[in-house]
């Protein structure tokens, strides 16, 4: 949607409206619906509940002054929220709340809603079993990186000691003076690393090319003014006098360069298996700029390495002052990385120096990059290397030519949408090497991983705010209807969508597809609330 195009008020409206969709939650098996009354972001939510398909079935009120978010159980037996800092969890069957702590500052609440894991103001964790008595976790912990969907396994970070904790055993540490935790997963494995910074004298940067000639060198002595050869003996006077200064200004960097230091921060990649004592470095030399990549589902993790054999050094006669000396020595330190995958603890080089764009899969078997890309273009050829279980990089093979390089999304663990030929914000897009559509509009792709359907605009008007809509599934793409203006897809595949859009009242007519035909909803409809 090209907002350049629509008032301020249609913006106004439709953030309100995802804003309320926010709010809003289906239960798991799409039988009762979760609905505030209004929102108040100061005072809270009213929370409601009523079963879909009966709109005059009386709604069940929750509480009020629900703030944040809330957690409905699998079976939606319970509601789990925060209200004025305090946590309660509603029973549907008891229609009765039940107050588990205050001052509660995070929770999280397993799948089937029978245990809670909170932090209090106080910084103190503490876990909840339903029927059953609080248990202080610890004390002081700064925050948790992961906990998992049953709560049967966290990490927390406490003074910078980073614990593993499984249900009914106890805590395990982990390693001290973590810096920050990369990715753990289910498993019980976790990537982390580990921070000390240095002070390295500025002279160890700079190569001292005028040392000898600086050291025989004596300062000028002006000639005479009665001198025959007065004048051109003043001019080489002049230039002696410039070359002498220039000395006393090397000196003046030498004289500095022993006490001035450079704080270097260096990050150590540390690698833990959760079954023994294997806290791993994998890398010494860790560059923490957000260039790495870990994988969602498996131990398995990109990233760069400062080049530690390629040592910079600058000449003392190329520099004016010591903060130039900084400035270069950084930069240098960016340039110079060095590219590695690693699996679980064995690390190797990817060997790919002109790679650009890198993206993991979700399983962490494939590796996705672009190279030979033309300057100030972006498009260029992207290959595909495949990764094995002991982290060793496989053979890079041409995945597709001209591609373009400000779209890569994966579908599903090893498929992968991208764009060629992307002008104006339409192009060709493409899933797993198969073209789907032409004049296809960069936004509003959508991707459902259950029925490996993609949903996407074609034709798009940005004047009108309109396009055709269609669908691609088994290499087959069907129109669903012109002049669409917004679409959304349902948890069970079919897709909503406003028909026949005015911009001026901001109305249109919703419809139903379900994959065979398309229903009309109703009319004069302003947005579709995108509910979780």
């Amino acid at each position: 949607m090209d907002n350049s195009s629509i008032d301020s008020t249609y913006l106004f409206n439709y953030g309100f409206a995802y804003s309320l969709g926010s709010f809003c939650q289906f239960s798991k098996d799409g039988s009762l619906l979760f609905f505030p009354d209004k929102i108040d972001f100061s005072g809270g939510v009213s929370l409601y509940c009523r079963p879909v398909g009966k709109p005059k079935e009386e709604a069940v009120k929750i509480d009020s002054g629900i703030s944040g978010d809330y957690f409905v159980s699998d079976d939606a037996s319970s509601i789990t929220y925060l209200k004025d800092g305090t946590l309660y969890q509603y029973d549907r069957k008891k229609e009765e709340k039940k107050k588990i702590a205050s001052d509660v500052l995070s929770y999280y609440v397993s799948s089937d809603g029978k245990d809670i894991l909170f932090l209090n103001e106080e910084n103190t964790l503490y876990s909840v079993s339903k029927g059953g008595d609080r248990n202080k976790v610890d004390s002081e912990v700064q925050y948790l990186p992961y906990v998992s969907d049953d709560l049967s396994l966290f990490f927390y970070l406490k003074d910078g000691t980073l614990y593993r904790k499984r249900a009914n055993k106890d805590k395990e540490k982990i390693s001290s003076d973590v810096y920050d935790v990369i990715r753990a997963y289910d498993s019980g494995e976790v990537y982390y690393l580990k921070s000390e910074d240095t002070e390295v004298s500025l002279k160890n940067f700079v190569t001292d090319d005028k040392k000898k000639d600086d050291e025989s060198m004596q300062p000028p002595v002006s000639p005479n003014w009665g001198d025959p050869d007065y004048n051109a003996k003043y001019e080489a006077y002049q230039k002696a006098q410039q070359e002498f200064y220039g000395k006393q200004q090397r000196d003046y960097l030498r004289e500095n360069l022993e006490t001035r230091m450079l704080l270097l921060a260096n990050y150590t990649l540390c690698y833990d298996d959760g079954k023994k004592d294997t806290n791993l470095v994998i890398s010494g030399s860790f560059s923490y700029d957000g260039s790495y990549s870990a994988a969602d589902d498996a131990p398995v993790i990109i990233y760069k390495e400062y080049d530690q054999e390629n040592e910079f050094r600058v000449k003392l006669s190329e520099i004016t002052d010591l903060w130039e000396v900084e400035q270069q020595v950084y930069a240098a330190r960016a340039s110079n990385l060095v590219d590695f995958v690693a699996a679980g603890s064995a690390a190797s080089p990817l060997g790919l120096d002109e790679a650009v764009n890198m993206a993991l899969s979700p399983d962490g078997k494939t590796l996705y990059y672009f190279t030979d890309v033309p300057e100030g273009k972006d498009y260029g050829e992207l290959y595909r290397l495949p990764i094995s279980s002991s982290g060793e990089p496989g053979k890079s093979e041409l995945y597709d030519s001209d591609v373009y390089t400000g779209f890569t999304r994966f579908a599903g663990d090893e498929k992968l949408l991208y764009f060629k030929d992307l002008k104006n914000g339409k192009g060709e897009l493409y899933l797993d090497g198969e073209k789907i559509d032409y004049d296809v509009s960069g936004q509003y792709i959508n991707y459902n991983n259950d029925t490996g359907k993609v949903t996407y605009f074609t034709d798009w008007n940005s004047e009108k705010n309109y396009g055709t809509l269609k669908a691609y599934a088994k290499k087959e793409a069907v129109k669903i209807s012109d002049d669409v203006h917004e679409y959304h897809v349902i948890p069970n595949g079919d897709i909503l969508y406003l028909y026949d859009y005015s911009t001026q009242y901001y109305r249109g007519e919703l419809y139903l597809w379900n994959s065979k035909k398309a229903e009309k909803i109703d009319d004069d409809v302003s947005f579709i609330i995108p509910i979780r």
